[in-house]
């Protein structure tokens, strides 16, 4: 009967344990996406940061070859960013003239359209969520376009 009882104080304390380190039901979340624009035209490439008042959480999305985002994000008062795409990633590494690129790689997609510039000049400012004047509140999944002027 010991033995009964002992394994069952630990499975419980198993399970407390377990439960601390892993917590409960974790954080609410929201998904969002939209188009991102800068001057009116597209960002084929990029990621869009989305920070709290604290800078405590901080959560990038890529942004795909027609501007679009999707991102699972904190409910709250968030600050946006969008980080351009490094001007190392507009042309592949050691390419020299034509780049032949397989149909279906989302980079393909970006030379056609952009003839092979996937680089936009993002101003400072509005890279960095801290500088950036763009807020969104987020409250539940919702689209939420970033318009950069």
């Amino acid at each position: 009967m010991n033995s009964t009882r002992g394994r069952a104080t630990s499975l419980a304390l198993f399970t407390v344990l377990f439960l601390g380190v892993t917590g409960c039901g974790g954080e609410k979340l929201a998904k969002l996406t939209g188009k991102v624009t800068y001057k009116g035209k597209e960002v084929p490439a990029g990621r869009v940061v989305f920070a709290d008042e604290k800078n405590t959480k901080v959560v990038r999305a890529e942004i795909g070859p027609d501007g679009v985002y999707t991102a699972s994000v904190p409910y709250g008062q968030l600050r946006v960013g969008v980080e351009p795409a490094g001007k190392g990633l507009t042309m592949p590494p050691g390419a020299k003239g034509k780049v032949d690129i397989p149909p279906g790689n989302p980079a393909a997609e970006i030379y056609a359209k952009k003839g092979g510039a996937g680089y936009v000049d993002i101003p400072k400012h509005e890279r960095d969520p801290t500088t950036s004047k763009i807020t969104v509140t987020v409250d539940g999944d919702k689209t939420f376009d970033v318009k950069l002027d």
